[in-house]
């Protein structure tokens, strides 16, 4: 089994190559133009038009510029959908991202340093773990971490914490936090080999997050701990409210974020369906841990159905790497067909795709809207948050093929589970490795 590719393999398969003429029009055309536009079903991707019988009023699209902001914007979306409807607010209402993106970099800085104080940067064979200092403070969420930041520090609106230089464009900013974590873990771990005490340790965790706290004031402002918010409603009422940021969550959103349940697809033998699962070592604020509860798509379907039926939009984790066109704005099963363009002959099980890298959930947008076709099939209306310029004015079509392939997360009320499932929430969660298909 151990062998080389030699030079007579090299000339074979050349020669396969110039034997089939049609190569000769392939080759021509890919040199000069991108693989989607070469072979993107034309047909597939006109099929459907932007226009749903019901649709909640969601706002205006936004956008997260050069930034991986893309779970809070799916999660505010989905709360100021809310807000706009109960509130009777006009379409430009928005929640500040930045106020969340600023608690959420200084938790994920304090739950480093935890991890670091607890296992010494060591993995479970002793030795330095490189997983854990390569992006201590990361960019990319779940919605059990939005939950636990609502809940801790709320919500204001856009105008009393509005978008910066940095919260737009995060690459730089964030590698100067882990620039302070990683240096100030190095020093932690010489004050424990050391022996100093505990409170000298614990002081110099507080001037590190201290630190963090520093630049994240600077690059992104502070944080309100209380505000006056001037608005007028749909009707053109006028309103000043006075308050904080947990009561402005309470008040608008009305936030039970705890009704809300984590529903998942991601099939594996170690993934067994109707039972509920955490990740080790994940999560934003320290001390929390997300419950994932994995059901098949045949099961999640009739629930996305009955949420959106009753006017409520559902954020969900799917892969944008695999037949999306971005520009055009539909999601497809099949849309670039790579298999036929190179006769690839391979398929894939949603299981074997997760296990091997080739999808996972990688980025998180909101269904907004549906409607069936005349074969049975659904459609889905998709508000995602890369600005007016992508997809159809920054909305797109997804349908069912793209949905039971491609969307592994969705955030569902309980109401909308039967008594099963929701006995089977009480579970004792499994414990799954940081780096499960789970939560990535």
């Amino acid at each position: 089994m151990n062998q080389n590719i030699t030079n007579e393999n090299v000339r074979q398969w050349e020669s396969n190559f110039k034997a089939d003429k049609s190569n000769q029009f392939l080759q021509n055309s890919l040199i000069r133009h991108d693989l989607k536009e070469v072979y993107a079903d034309r047909n597939r991707m006109q099929a459907n038009q932007m226009c749903f019988p019901k649709e909640p009023e969601i706002g205006d699209v936004m956008a997260q510029k050069q930034s991986g902001r893309c779970w809070i914007f799916a999660a505010l979306n989905v709360l100021r959908s809310q807000i706009i409807r109960d509130k009777k607010m006009n379409p430009g209402f928005h929640l500040s991202v930045p106020y969340l993106y600023f608690y959420d970099k200084l938790e994920r800085a304090n739950f480093f340093l935890e991890r670091i104080l607890k296992d010494k940067g060591l993995n479970k064979e002793g030795q330095i773990d490189r997983s854990l200092f390569y992006y201590p403070v990361g960019e990319g969420g779940q919605w059990y971490m939005i939950k636990d930041l609502v809940e801790k520090y709320g919500l204001v609106p856009e105008e009393c914490m509005p978008e910066t230089y940095h919260s737009e464009n995060t690459q730089q900013f964030c590698a100067v936090i882990n620039k302070i974590v990683r240096n100030g873990a190095v020093q932690l771990l010489h004050m424990m080999e050391d022996g100093n005490k505990k409170e000298e340790i614990l002081e110099k965790k507080s001037e590190i997050l201290n630190s963090v706290y520093k630049l994240l004031c600077s690059c992104l402002g502070t944080p309100p701990s209380e505000f006056v918010y001037e608005y007028k409603d749909k009707e053109g009422g006028y309103h000043v409210v006075k308050t904080t940021p947990k009561q402005f969550a309470e008040e608008f959103c009305g936030c039970r974020l705890n009704d809300y349940v984590y529903v998942v697809d991601v099939p594996g033998k170690n993934r067994p369906y109707h039972r509920t699962f955490t990740l080790e070592n994940c999560g934003s604020v320290w001390g929390k841990k997300g419950i994932y509860y994995n059901l098949s798509m045949e099961e999640i379907k009739p629930m996305l159905l009955a949420q959106l039926e009753a006017g409520e939009t559902i954020w969900f984790g799917c892969d944008c790497a695999n037949d999306m066109d971005r520009a055009g704005g539909v999601m497809i099963d099949g849309l670039y067909d790579y298999r036929g363009l190179f006769d690839i002959k391979y398929e894939m099980t949603k299981e074997e795709m997760l296990n091997y890298c080739e999808s996972g959930s990688n980025h998180d947008m909101v269904i907004a809207a549906v409607k069936e076709t005349e074969s049975g099939h659904y459609v889905w209306k998709v508000e995602n948050s890369w600005g007016t310029q992508a997809g159809m004015q920054g909305r797109y079509i997804m349908d069912d093929s793209y949905l039971e392939k491609y969307a592994f997360q969705f955030v569902i009320h309980k109401k909308y589970l039967n008594p099963e499932m929701l006995s089977e929430l009480e579970q004792e969660p499994i414990v799954l490795p940081g780096n499960d298909p789970m939560g990535i």
